[in-house]
């Protein structure tokens, strides 16, 4: 076997080995998922969590050390599942309106999903006995989305288009102007997710303002 076909071999083995431990990864957060929803964060144990992933608790810390890492890797695959893992690439080469509009469609559908919702009222319920909680969530989800939206931005006005004297704030008030008060409203259970059209109709109000005030 020449050196050419053991580099192919190699490449192959290390493929199947990072396809292999993906699927494990996500059995184990399927398997958390399933008990935070069911105990919230502080009735979870290790041990609750491996049995409903099937698998041993080496295994388990194999993967993530605590409960909180599992808590954060299910907020980043709940986003990474709806969303890019950089979620401006669809927006390069758009004008400010257009970029802006898709941004906040695409946040709307990972903010309003019922899986975030969940995780989010998870949260909201123990983090008075787990401050580590909120900080999780924060850089998780909302946080990594802001800081995108703000280097969009950045790159946008460093072009002229349109200039942009702060691009965090600007990033900051659309994020808060896009999730409206429907947020709140679908946190606590008194309304139904808008349907496609709702949404496109809030996040066009939310680019309007956020345009006037440029």
């Amino acid at each position: 076997m020449n050196m050419v076909q053991n580099s192919q071999m190699a490449r192959a083995t290390e493929t199947r080995r990072q396809r292999n431990a993906a699927k494990k990864r996500h059995i184990i957060l399927k398997g958390a998922r399933e008990i935070f929803m069911a105990h919230g964060f502080g009735g979870a144990s290790m041990d609750a969590i491996a049995d409903a992933a099937s698998v041993s608790k080496m295994t388990l810390y194999r993967y993530f050390d605590g409960k909180e890492a599992l808590f954060a890797g299910l907020i980043e695959e709940q986003c990474e599942r709806i969303i890019e893992q950089d979620p401006t690439a669809p927006l390069r080469g758009l004008p400010l309106r257009e970029s802006l509009f898709h941004f906040g469609e695409r946040l709307l559908k990972t903010v309003y999903a019922p899986e975030t919702l969940s995780l989010h009222r998870i949260v909201m319920a123990e983090v008075q006995r787990f401050p580590e909680l909120g900080m999780l969530f924060y850089k998780s989800g909302p946080e990594k989305n802001i800081e995108a939206l703000s280097r969009h931005l950045q790159s946008l006005s460093n072009e002229g288009r349109p200039e942009i004297r702060n691009s965090r704030k600007t990033a900051e008030e659309f994020f808060e102007l896009v999730r409206g008060y429907t947020h709140l409203r679908l946190l606590l259970g008194v309304e139904q997710i808008p349907d496609q059209r709702d949404i496109r109709s809030q996040v066009a109000r939310a680019v309007d303002t956020v345009m006037k005030g440029l």
